[in-house]
Protein backbone atom coordinates (compact mmCIF):
# COMPACT_ATOMS: atom_id res chain seq x y z
CA UNK A 1 0.00 0.00 0.00
CA UNK A 2 1.48 3.58 -0.99
CA UNK A 3 1.91 6.00 2.30
CA UNK A 4 -0.09 9.20 2.12
CA UNK A 5 0.19 12.50 3.48
CA UNK A 6 -2.14 15.34 4.31
CA UNK A 7 -0.09 18.64 4.23
CA UNK A 8 4.09 17.37 4.10
CA UNK A 9 5.55 20.90 5.74
CA UNK A 10 8.97 20.35 7.96
CA UNK A 11 11.89 17.79 6.82
CA UNK A 12 14.79 16.77 8.63
CA UNK A 13 17.39 13.80 7.63
CA UNK A 14 19.29 11.80 10.73
CA UNK A 15 22.70 11.88 9.23
CA UNK A 16 23.77 8.25 10.91
CA UNK A 17 21.27 6.21 8.60
CA UNK A 18 19.84 9.01 6.11
CA UNK A 19 16.32 8.50 7.68
CA UNK A 20 13.76 11.16 6.36
CA UNK A 21 11.27 12.65 9.50
CA UNK A 22 8.50 14.68 8.16
CA UNK A 23 5.74 16.77 9.69
CA UNK A 24 2.55 16.30 8.40
CA UNK A 25 1.12 19.08 9.79
CA UNK A 26 -2.45 18.71 8.56
CA UNK A 27 -2.37 15.41 10.64
CA UNK A 28 -1.00 16.30 13.47
CA UNK A 29 1.57 13.75 12.71
CA UNK A 30 5.19 13.00 12.50
CA UNK A 31 6.34 10.39 9.77
CA UNK A 32 9.62 8.36 8.92
CA UNK A 33 10.54 7.59 5.49
CA UNK A 34 13.60 5.09 6.23
CA UNK A 35 16.22 4.51 4.10
CA UNK A 36 14.46 1.11 2.51
CA UNK A 37 11.81 3.85 1.21
CA UNK A 38 8.93 2.39 4.48
CA UNK A 39 6.88 5.22 5.83
CA UNK A 40 5.77 4.96 9.46
CA UNK A 41 3.76 6.82 11.58
CA UNK A 42 6.35 8.11 14.64
CA UNK A 43 4.51 10.35 16.71
CA UNK A 44 0.54 12.02 16.66
CA UNK A 45 -2.72 10.84 17.20
CA UNK A 46 -6.35 12.03 15.95
CA UNK A 47 -8.98 11.20 13.54
CA UNK A 48 -9.81 12.98 10.46
CA UNK A 49 -12.32 15.54 10.60
CA UNK A 50 -15.08 15.09 8.30
CA UNK A 51 -13.87 17.15 5.67
CA UNK A 52 -11.60 14.35 5.02
CA UNK A 53 -8.60 17.00 4.31
CA UNK A 54 -7.14 17.33 8.08
CA UNK A 55 -7.43 16.25 11.95
CA UNK A 56 -7.99 18.42 14.78
CA UNK A 57 -5.11 19.90 16.27
CA UNK A 58 -4.73 19.46 20.12
CA UNK A 59 -1.90 19.30 22.59
CA UNK A 60 -0.50 16.08 24.50
CA UNK A 61 2.47 15.02 25.62
CA UNK A 62 3.61 11.13 26.64
CA UNK A 63 3.86 8.28 24.89
CA UNK A 64 4.39 9.06 20.90
CA UNK A 65 1.65 7.16 19.39
CA UNK A 66 -1.04 8.89 21.23
CA UNK A 67 0.89 12.14 21.57
CA UNK A 68 -1.12 15.41 19.90
CA UNK A 69 0.08 18.16 18.02
CA UNK A 70 -1.34 21.23 16.70
CA UNK A 71 -0.07 22.04 13.24
CA UNK A 72 3.68 20.49 13.69
CA UNK A 73 6.03 22.62 11.39
CA UNK A 74 10.01 23.06 11.21
CA UNK A 75 12.26 19.75 12.95
CA UNK A 76 15.78 19.43 13.54
CA UNK A 77 18.05 16.41 15.31
CA UNK A 78 19.96 17.20 18.19
CA UNK A 79 23.17 15.51 18.77
CA UNK A 80 21.88 12.54 20.93
CA UNK A 81 19.28 11.53 18.02
CA UNK A 82 16.12 12.84 19.47
CA UNK A 83 13.95 15.19 17.36
CA UNK A 84 12.91 18.51 17.91
CA UNK A 85 9.67 19.90 16.98
CA UNK A 86 8.51 22.87 16.25
CA UNK A 87 5.07 22.85 17.49
CA UNK A 88 3.53 25.83 15.55
CA UNK A 89 -0.10 26.44 16.91
CA UNK A 90 0.14 25.27 20.27
CA UNK A 91 3.31 28.09 20.09
CA UNK A 92 6.20 25.83 21.99
CA UNK A 93 8.66 22.98 21.61
CA UNK A 94 8.37 19.51 21.73
CA UNK A 95 10.95 16.68 21.54
CA UNK A 96 10.64 13.17 20.35
CA UNK A 97 13.03 10.98 21.98
CA UNK A 98 12.21 6.88 22.83
CA UNK A 99 9.22 6.87 21.64
CA UNK A 100 7.99 9.57 23.61
CA UNK A 101 6.88 13.48 23.49
CA UNK A 102 7.80 16.22 25.69
CA UNK A 103 7.63 19.80 25.87
CA UNK A 104 11.06 21.16 26.34
CA UNK A 105 10.07 24.83 25.55
CA UNK A 106 7.34 27.47 26.09
CA UNK A 107 3.90 26.85 27.32
CA UNK A 108 1.57 24.55 24.68
CA UNK A 109 -1.79 26.40 24.30
CA UNK A 110 -3.43 22.92 23.18
CA UNK A 111 -6.96 23.78 21.17
CA UNK A 112 -7.39 27.24 23.08
CA UNK A 113 -5.17 30.20 21.57
CA UNK A 114 -3.74 32.38 24.09
CA UNK A 115 -5.82 35.40 23.89
CA UNK A 116 -2.24 38.01 23.95
CA UNK A 117 0.47 35.99 22.32
CA UNK A 118 3.69 37.56 22.51
CA UNK A 119 7.13 36.63 22.68
CA UNK A 120 8.97 36.30 25.97
CA UNK A 121 12.33 34.92 27.32
CA UNK A 122 14.04 33.13 29.95
CA UNK A 123 14.40 29.64 31.46
CA UNK A 124 12.57 27.07 28.70
CA UNK A 125 9.12 26.28 30.07
CA UNK A 126 8.05 30.11 31.81
CA UNK A 127 9.74 31.33 27.91
CA UNK A 128 6.35 32.05 25.32
CA UNK A 129 6.50 31.89 21.73
CA UNK A 130 4.16 33.17 19.26
CA UNK A 131 4.50 30.68 15.91
CA UNK A 132 7.74 28.95 16.06
CA UNK A 133 8.12 27.32 12.83
CA UNK A 134 11.77 26.80 11.68
CA UNK A 135 14.66 24.64 14.20
CA UNK A 136 18.61 24.35 13.33
CA UNK A 137 21.00 23.29 15.66
CA UNK A 138 24.19 24.96 16.14
CA UNK A 139 27.56 22.51 16.37
CA UNK A 140 27.07 23.04 20.04
CA UNK A 141 23.80 21.96 20.75
CA UNK A 142 22.07 25.59 20.79
CA UNK A 143 18.51 25.42 19.04
CA UNK A 144 18.11 28.12 16.85
CA UNK A 145 14.24 29.00 16.06
CA UNK A 146 12.29 30.51 13.72
CA UNK A 147 9.16 32.73 15.56
CA UNK A 148 7.04 33.95 13.57
CA UNK A 149 6.12 37.90 15.07
CA UNK A 150 8.84 36.64 17.83
CA UNK A 151 11.99 37.09 15.51
CA UNK A 152 14.79 35.13 15.63
CA UNK A 153 15.17 33.04 19.12
CA UNK A 154 17.30 30.77 20.47
CA UNK A 155 16.61 28.09 23.42
CA UNK A 156 20.59 27.36 24.97
CA UNK A 157 21.97 23.84 25.45
CA UNK A 158 21.09 25.44 29.70
CA UNK A 159 17.50 25.54 28.74
CA UNK A 160 17.29 29.80 28.56
CA UNK A 161 15.34 30.85 25.44
CA UNK A 162 16.57 34.20 24.21
CA UNK A 163 15.67 36.46 21.16
CA UNK A 164 18.46 38.01 18.71
CA UNK A 165 17.95 40.89 17.51
CA UNK A 166 18.43 41.32 13.81
CA UNK A 167 20.25 45.16 13.71
CA UNK A 168 19.79 44.94 9.89
CA UNK A 169 16.20 43.26 9.43
CA UNK A 170 12.80 44.85 10.77
CA UNK A 171 11.21 41.56 9.38
CA UNK A 172 10.00 39.73 12.33
CA UNK A 173 7.69 37.38 9.80
CA UNK A 174 10.98 34.56 9.88
CA UNK A 175 10.04 30.77 8.67
CA UNK A 176 12.96 28.85 7.83
CA UNK A 177 16.27 28.30 9.36
CA UNK A 178 19.88 26.48 8.42
CA UNK A 179 22.98 26.50 10.18
CA UNK A 180 26.12 25.85 8.71
CA UNK A 181 29.57 24.99 10.48
CA UNK A 182 32.93 26.39 9.29
CA UNK A 183 35.51 28.83 10.01
CA UNK A 184 32.73 31.82 10.39
CA UNK A 185 29.63 29.72 11.39
CA UNK A 186 26.05 31.16 10.11
CA UNK A 187 22.60 31.03 11.06
CA UNK A 188 20.12 31.87 7.67
CA UNK A 189 16.69 33.01 8.95
CA UNK A 190 14.11 33.04 6.15
CA UNK A 191 10.92 35.13 5.34
CA UNK A 192 8.94 35.97 2.71
CA UNK A 193 10.89 38.75 1.45
CA UNK A 194 14.77 38.06 3.10
CA UNK A 195 16.92 36.17 4.00
CA UNK A 196 19.20 37.33 7.18
CA UNK A 197 21.90 35.59 7.69
CA UNK A 198 23.42 36.02 11.82
CA UNK A 199 26.87 35.16 12.40
CA UNK A 200 26.86 33.86 16.40
CA UNK A 201 30.46 34.10 16.29
CA UNK A 202 30.60 38.07 16.37
CA UNK A 203 26.95 38.36 17.34
CA UNK A 204 26.52 40.40 13.67
CA UNK A 205 23.59 39.87 11.17
CA UNK A 206 23.88 40.89 7.51
CA UNK A 207 20.67 41.48 5.45
CA UNK A 208 19.56 39.91 1.95
CA UNK A 209 16.89 40.97 -0.40
CA UNK A 210 15.56 41.50 -3.77
CA UNK A 211 18.75 43.20 -4.63
CA UNK A 212 20.25 40.21 -6.28
CA UNK A 213 23.25 40.16 -9.08
CA UNK A 214 21.49 40.68 -12.42
CA UNK A 215 18.12 42.26 -10.30
CA UNK A 216 17.47 38.18 -10.95
CA UNK A 217 14.03 37.98 -9.17
CA UNK A 218 14.47 36.56 -5.50
CA UNK A 219 11.40 34.78 -5.00
CA UNK A 220 9.75 33.85 -1.82
CA UNK A 221 12.15 32.07 0.63
CA UNK A 222 10.67 29.35 2.94
CA UNK A 223 12.50 26.95 4.32
CA UNK A 224 16.30 26.54 3.91
CA UNK A 225 18.93 23.84 3.63
CA UNK A 226 22.91 24.67 4.10
CA UNK A 227 25.09 23.10 1.78
CA UNK A 228 28.29 25.31 3.50
CA UNK A 229 28.22 28.87 4.55
CA UNK A 230 27.88 30.78 1.64
CA UNK A 231 25.99 28.50 -0.33
CA UNK A 232 21.93 27.40 0.46
CA UNK A 233 18.56 26.03 -1.00
CA UNK A 234 15.48 27.25 -0.30
CA UNK A 235 11.99 26.57 -1.21
CA UNK A 236 10.71 29.41 -3.45
CA UNK A 237 6.68 29.93 -2.82
CA UNK A 238 6.35 32.30 -5.62
CA UNK A 239 8.43 30.26 -8.06
CA UNK A 240 6.65 26.99 -7.02
CA UNK A 241 10.27 25.34 -6.68
CA UNK A 242 13.74 25.52 -5.14
CA UNK A 243 16.27 28.06 -5.26
CA UNK A 244 19.92 28.02 -5.23
CA UNK A 245 21.74 30.87 -3.30
CA UNK A 246 24.91 32.18 -2.46
CA UNK A 247 25.40 35.07 0.10
CA UNK A 248 27.97 37.78 -0.66
CA UNK A 249 31.24 37.79 0.24
CA UNK A 250 33.08 41.28 0.35
CA UNK A 251 35.15 42.37 -1.20
CA UNK A 252 34.85 40.18 -4.23
CA UNK A 253 31.02 39.83 -4.71
CA UNK A 254 28.74 42.71 -2.76
CA UNK A 255 25.37 40.72 -3.94
CA UNK A 256 23.95 37.73 -3.66
CA UNK A 257 23.43 35.48 -6.37
CA UNK A 258 20.36 33.47 -6.75
CA UNK A 259 19.09 30.61 -9.06
CA UNK A 260 15.99 28.31 -9.77
CA UNK A 261 17.04 24.95 -10.15
CA UNK A 262 14.34 22.74 -9.87
CA UNK A 263 10.84 23.55 -10.62
CA UNK A 264 8.46 25.68 -13.11
CA UNK A 265 5.25 27.74 -13.22
CA UNK A 266 2.85 26.27 -16.55
CA UNK A 267 3.21 29.07 -18.91
CA UNK A 268 -0.14 28.67 -19.84
CA UNK A 269 -2.10 28.85 -16.60
CA UNK A 270 0.44 30.65 -14.42
CA UNK A 271 -0.44 27.26 -12.06
CA UNK A 272 1.59 24.96 -10.16
CA UNK A 273 1.48 20.89 -10.64
CA UNK A 274 3.15 17.94 -10.38
CA UNK A 275 5.97 16.54 -13.20
CA UNK A 276 9.20 14.20 -12.32
CA UNK A 277 11.81 14.74 -14.74
CA UNK A 278 14.56 17.08 -15.42
CA UNK A 279 15.63 19.75 -12.77
CA UNK A 280 13.97 22.44 -14.79
CA UNK A 281 11.03 20.91 -16.86
CA UNK A 282 10.04 19.48 -13.19
CA UNK A 283 7.10 21.27 -11.35
CA UNK A 284 6.12 21.54 -7.59
CA UNK A 285 2.72 22.63 -6.01
CA UNK A 286 3.86 24.60 -2.63
CA UNK A 287 7.28 23.06 -1.69
CA UNK A 288 7.65 23.82 1.91
CA UNK A 289 10.64 21.68 3.67
CA UNK A 290 14.16 21.19 2.40
CA UNK A 291 16.88 19.25 3.77
CA UNK A 292 19.99 17.68 2.05
CA UNK A 293 21.09 14.52 2.22
CA UNK A 294 24.59 14.01 0.21
CA UNK A 295 23.79 14.81 -3.27
CA UNK A 296 20.27 14.71 -2.82
CA UNK A 297 17.81 17.07 -1.95
CA UNK A 298 14.26 15.88 -0.53
CA UNK A 299 11.15 18.84 -0.48
CA UNK A 300 8.52 18.60 1.36
CA UNK A 301 5.80 19.28 -1.39
CA UNK A 302 2.62 20.44 0.59
CA UNK A 303 0.58 21.09 -2.58
CA UNK A 304 1.09 17.62 -4.29
CA UNK A 305 1.37 15.83 -0.57
CA UNK A 306 4.48 14.04 -1.94
CA UNK A 307 8.41 14.10 -0.61
CA UNK A 308 10.66 14.57 -3.47
CA UNK A 309 13.94 13.88 -4.76
CA UNK A 310 16.19 16.43 -6.44
CA UNK A 311 19.54 15.21 -7.67
CA UNK A 312 21.77 18.51 -7.48
CA UNK A 313 23.94 19.64 -9.93
CA UNK A 314 27.52 20.78 -9.12
CA UNK A 315 27.90 24.23 -7.56
CA UNK A 316 31.14 25.78 -8.63
CA UNK A 317 31.98 28.80 -6.05
CA UNK A 318 33.99 30.99 -7.80
CA UNK A 319 34.20 33.92 -5.90
CA UNK A 320 37.01 33.07 -3.63
CA UNK A 321 40.07 31.81 -5.54
CA UNK A 322 40.60 28.22 -5.91
CA UNK A 323 37.36 25.90 -5.11
CA UNK A 324 38.69 23.14 -2.20
CA UNK A 325 36.62 20.72 -3.89
CA UNK A 326 39.14 20.65 -7.13
CA UNK A 327 42.49 20.98 -5.78
CA UNK A 328 45.24 21.50 -8.04
CA UNK A 329 47.57 18.51 -8.66
CA UNK A 330 49.96 17.06 -11.52
CA UNK A 331 47.74 14.89 -13.12
CA UNK A 332 45.39 17.84 -14.42
CA UNK A 333 46.18 20.59 -16.49
CA UNK A 334 45.73 23.70 -14.28
CA UNK A 335 43.61 26.61 -15.79
CA UNK A 336 42.36 29.79 -13.99
CA UNK A 337 40.00 31.97 -15.59
CA UNK A 338 40.10 35.27 -13.96
CA UNK A 339 37.83 38.37 -14.66
CA UNK A 340 34.79 40.62 -12.96
CA UNK A 341 31.20 39.44 -12.20
CA UNK A 342 29.79 39.23 -15.42
CA UNK A 343 32.52 36.05 -16.18
CA UNK A 344 30.91 33.85 -13.30
CA UNK A 345 27.34 35.29 -13.44
CA UNK A 346 25.31 32.11 -13.98
CA UNK A 347 28.56 29.72 -12.47
CA UNK A 348 26.42 26.52 -12.13
CA UNK A 349 27.37 22.88 -13.35
CA UNK A 350 27.56 22.12 -16.55
CA UNK A 351 26.58 25.53 -18.08
CA UNK A 352 29.15 27.36 -16.19
CA UNK A 353 32.10 29.07 -18.28
CA UNK A 354 34.61 26.77 -16.85
CA UNK A 355 32.63 23.55 -17.59
CA UNK A 356 32.66 24.44 -21.36
CA UNK A 357 36.03 25.54 -21.45
CA UNK A 358 37.15 22.12 -20.42
CA UNK A 359 35.09 20.43 -22.61
CA UNK A 360 35.84 21.87 -25.28
CA UNK A 361 39.92 21.82 -24.47
CA UNK A 362 40.07 18.09 -23.84
CA UNK A 363 38.34 17.81 -27.55
CA UNK A 364 41.16 19.25 -28.94
CA UNK A 365 43.14 16.60 -27.89
CA UNK A 366 45.83 19.40 -27.36
CA UNK A 367 46.73 19.06 -24.31
CA UNK A 368 48.19 15.47 -22.65
CA UNK A 369 46.35 15.77 -19.16
CA UNK A 370 42.78 16.33 -18.98
CA UNK A 371 41.84 19.69 -18.45
CA UNK A 372 40.60 21.58 -14.28
CA UNK A 373 39.18 25.00 -14.96
CA UNK A 374 39.46 27.36 -11.77
CA UNK A 375 37.45 30.42 -11.95
CA UNK A 376 38.37 33.16 -10.38
CA UNK A 377 35.93 36.20 -10.00
CA UNK A 378 36.78 39.87 -8.97
CA UNK A 379 33.20 42.23 -9.08
CA UNK A 380 33.68 45.61 -10.49
CA UNK A 381 37.67 44.62 -10.96
CA UNK A 382 40.17 47.02 -12.79
CA UNK A 383 42.62 45.36 -14.89
CA UNK A 384 45.43 46.55 -12.01
CA UNK A 385 42.95 44.74 -9.46
CA UNK A 386 43.24 41.19 -11.95
CA UNK A 387 46.61 41.91 -12.39
CA UNK A 388 47.67 42.19 -8.53
CA UNK A 389 45.63 38.99 -8.20
CA UNK A 390 47.37 37.04 -10.49
CA UNK A 391 50.78 38.28 -9.37
CA UNK A 392 50.45 37.72 -5.90
CA UNK A 393 48.47 34.43 -5.95
CA UNK A 394 49.74 32.28 -9.02
CA UNK A 395 53.49 31.88 -8.54
CA UNK A 396 52.66 30.40 -4.68
CA UNK A 397 49.32 28.17 -6.35
CA UNK A 398 50.78 26.05 -8.88
CA UNK A 399 48.80 26.21 -12.15
CA UNK A 400 49.56 25.97 -16.33
CA UNK A 401 47.43 28.49 -17.35
CA UNK A 402 45.84 31.59 -16.87
CA UNK A 403 43.05 33.33 -18.64
CA UNK A 404 42.81 36.87 -17.67
CA UNK A 405 39.13 38.09 -18.87
CA UNK A 406 39.02 42.27 -20.15
CA UNK A 407 35.97 43.97 -20.58
CA UNK A 408 35.23 47.58 -21.76
CA UNK A 409 33.95 49.36 -18.60
CA UNK A 410 37.03 47.79 -16.59
CA UNK A 411 39.37 50.80 -15.51
CA UNK A 412 43.23 50.26 -17.10
CA UNK A 413 44.83 52.18 -14.68
CA UNK A 414 43.24 53.61 -11.30
CA UNK A 415 45.10 57.16 -10.59
CA UNK A 416 43.42 58.93 -7.74
CA UNK A 417 42.29 61.84 -9.84
CA UNK A 418 40.03 59.28 -11.98
CA UNK A 419 36.71 58.40 -10.28
CA UNK A 420 36.01 54.74 -9.00
CA UNK A 421 35.53 52.12 -12.30
CA UNK A 422 36.43 54.83 -14.85
CA UNK A 423 36.28 52.69 -18.22
CA UNK A 424 38.94 52.50 -20.65
CA UNK A 425 38.59 55.07 -22.50
CA UNK A 426 38.54 57.42 -19.43
CA UNK A 427 42.34 57.48 -20.10
CA UNK A 428 44.29 58.44 -23.65
CA UNK A 429 44.72 55.33 -25.37
CA UNK A 430 48.66 55.95 -25.80
CA UNK A 431 49.11 56.22 -21.82
CA UNK A 432 46.78 53.48 -21.30
CA UNK A 433 48.35 50.74 -23.34
CA UNK A 434 51.52 52.26 -21.98
CA UNK A 435 50.14 51.73 -18.21
CA UNK A 436 48.97 47.95 -19.36
CA UNK A 437 51.75 46.46 -21.05
CA UNK A 438 53.65 46.90 -18.08
CA UNK A 439 51.32 45.22 -15.80
CA UNK A 440 51.53 42.32 -18.55
CA UNK A 441 55.02 42.39 -17.83
CA UNK A 442 54.91 42.35 -14.40
CA UNK A 443 52.91 39.15 -14.69
CA UNK A 444 54.66 37.27 -16.83
CA UNK A 445 57.95 37.71 -14.36
CA UNK A 446 55.98 36.77 -11.30
CA UNK A 447 54.91 33.78 -13.60
CA UNK A 448 57.89 32.99 -15.01
CA UNK A 449 59.50 30.30 -12.38
CA UNK A 450 56.42 28.83 -12.43
CA UNK A 451 56.14 28.42 -16.40
CA UNK A 452 52.74 29.50 -16.19
CA UNK A 453 51.68 30.88 -19.72
CA UNK A 454 49.39 33.77 -20.04
CA UNK A 455 45.94 34.58 -22.42
CA UNK A 456 43.90 37.60 -22.38
CA UNK A 457 40.32 37.66 -23.48
CA UNK A 458 38.85 40.50 -25.08
CA UNK A 459 34.86 40.62 -24.39
CA UNK A 460 32.30 42.98 -24.87
CA UNK A 461 29.46 42.97 -22.20
CA UNK A 462 28.79 44.16 -18.50
CA UNK A 463 26.20 43.21 -15.91
CA UNK A 464 24.98 46.95 -15.87
CA UNK A 465 24.90 48.42 -19.61
CA UNK A 466 25.60 52.15 -20.30
CA UNK A 467 27.11 54.48 -22.58
CA UNK A 468 30.42 54.45 -21.37
CA UNK A 469 30.62 50.56 -21.95
CA UNK A 470 30.82 50.93 -25.37
CA UNK A 471 27.73 49.15 -26.51
CA UNK A 472 24.76 49.80 -28.31
CA UNK A 473 21.30 48.49 -28.90
CA UNK A 474 19.02 47.64 -31.42
CA UNK A 475 15.66 45.98 -32.00
CA UNK A 476 14.47 43.75 -34.52
CA UNK A 477 11.52 41.14 -34.90
CA UNK A 478 12.12 37.56 -34.27
CA UNK A 479 10.53 34.62 -35.52
CA UNK A 480 11.12 32.86 -32.20
CA UNK A 481 10.13 36.14 -30.14
CA UNK A 482 7.30 38.01 -31.79
CA UNK A 483 7.72 40.35 -29.62
CA UNK A 484 10.69 43.33 -30.56
CA UNK A 485 13.92 42.43 -28.84
CA UNK A 486 16.41 44.26 -27.83
CA UNK A 487 20.29 42.58 -29.09
CA UNK A 488 23.52 43.99 -28.02
CA UNK A 489 26.22 44.58 -30.52
CA UNK A 490 29.85 45.68 -29.38
CA UNK A 491 30.47 49.06 -30.49
CA UNK A 492 32.86 49.56 -32.93
CA UNK A 493 34.84 51.80 -30.96
CA UNK A 494 35.59 49.32 -28.27
CA UNK A 495 36.57 47.11 -30.36
CA UNK A 496 39.23 49.79 -32.21
CA UNK A 497 40.84 50.69 -28.86
CA UNK A 498 40.56 46.89 -28.19
CA UNK A 499 43.07 46.81 -31.66
CA UNK A 500 45.22 49.11 -30.25
CA UNK A 501 45.59 47.04 -26.67
CA UNK A 502 46.10 44.15 -28.53
CA UNK A 503 48.86 45.15 -30.62
CA UNK A 504 50.70 46.93 -27.83
CA UNK A 505 51.43 43.50 -26.89
CA UNK A 506 52.90 42.21 -29.77
CA UNK A 507 56.01 40.33 -28.90
CA UNK A 508 55.39 39.01 -25.44
CA UNK A 509 54.31 35.77 -24.81
CA UNK A 510 50.66 36.28 -24.40
CA UNK A 511 47.94 34.68 -26.05
CA UNK A 512 45.11 36.76 -27.43
CA UNK A 513 41.06 36.54 -28.84
CA UNK A 514 38.95 39.15 -29.14
CA UNK A 515 35.45 37.58 -29.21
CA UNK A 516 34.18 40.68 -31.50
CA UNK A 517 33.44 38.96 -34.44
CA UNK A 518 31.89 36.03 -32.84
CA UNK A 519 29.16 38.12 -30.87
CA UNK A 520 28.21 40.33 -33.85
CA UNK A 521 28.21 37.16 -36.54
CA UNK A 522 25.87 35.64 -33.77
CA UNK A 523 23.52 38.81 -32.71
CA UNK A 524 23.73 39.18 -37.02
CA UNK A 525 22.44 35.63 -37.72
CA UNK A 526 19.61 34.49 -38.64
CA UNK A 527 17.17 34.20 -36.04
CA UNK A 528 19.50 34.13 -33.18
CA UNK A 529 18.51 32.74 -29.47
CA UNK A 530 18.71 35.94 -26.90
CA UNK A 531 22.22 34.91 -24.88
CA UNK A 532 21.05 37.53 -22.49
CA UNK A 533 19.09 37.69 -19.56
CA UNK A 534 15.88 38.63 -19.41
CA UNK A 535 16.24 40.60 -16.46
CA UNK A 536 19.66 42.48 -17.43
CA UNK A 537 22.34 41.75 -19.79
CA UNK A 538 24.03 39.73 -17.79
CA UNK A 539 24.95 36.81 -20.76
CA UNK A 540 22.50 33.76 -19.50
CA UNK A 541 23.81 29.90 -19.49
CA UNK A 542 23.21 29.63 -23.22
CA UNK A 543 25.10 32.86 -23.44
CA UNK A 544 27.74 32.04 -21.28
CA UNK A 545 28.58 28.60 -22.83
CA UNK A 546 28.90 30.57 -26.65
CA UNK A 547 31.24 32.50 -24.59
CA UNK A 548 33.20 29.64 -23.10
CA UNK A 549 33.37 27.70 -26.67
CA UNK A 550 34.44 30.68 -28.97
CA UNK A 551 37.14 31.26 -26.02
CA UNK A 552 38.24 28.04 -25.94
CA UNK A 553 38.67 27.67 -29.78
CA UNK A 554 39.84 31.07 -30.29
CA UNK A 555 42.94 30.44 -27.71
CA UNK A 556 43.28 27.15 -29.70
CA UNK A 557 43.36 28.98 -33.37
CA UNK A 558 45.96 30.86 -31.38
CA UNK A 559 48.39 28.69 -30.53
CA UNK A 560 46.99 27.88 -27.05
CA UNK A 561 49.07 26.52 -24.99
CA UNK A 562 51.83 28.53 -24.99
CA UNK A 563 54.78 28.83 -21.95
CA UNK A 564 56.50 31.60 -21.52
CA UNK A 565 59.75 32.53 -23.00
Amino acid sequence: MRAEFLLPSGIAVRKSDGALFISDEAAQRIRELTPTGEVHTIAGSGKLLPTGLAVQGDYRDGPARIAKFNRPAGLAIARDGSLYIADSLNGCIRRLSKNVVTTVAGKCSGTKAPSLPRAVDGMAQAARFIDPRGLAFDSTGNLYITDVGGGLRRLSRSGIVTTIPLKNSSDRELLGIAYADGSNPVVVATSPTTVAPYHPSTGTDDLVHYLTEGLRPFGEPNAIAAIDTRQFLFTDLRAQGIRYLRLPSPPFTLVPYTRLIAGSVDAATGLAGHRDGSLRQSKFNSPMGIAIRGNDAYVADAGNRRIRRITLPHFRVSELGLDEAYPVDKNHYEIALIGPSETFYDSLGDDSMCAQLEDVLNESHRLNRPVRCHSIRVDAASVPRLADYIENVFPTERMDAVIMYVVPWQPVVEPTSLRPNTSFWAVPVAEGTVAFRAQVENILKSLAPSRTSLSIVWSYLASDVSDTEGLVARERPSVLYPEPLTFMLPNETAHNIFAQYTAAFHGLPVRQYDLYEDVVKYEEGPDPIPIYESSDLHFNPRGHAFLARNIANGLLAEGFPAMPQ
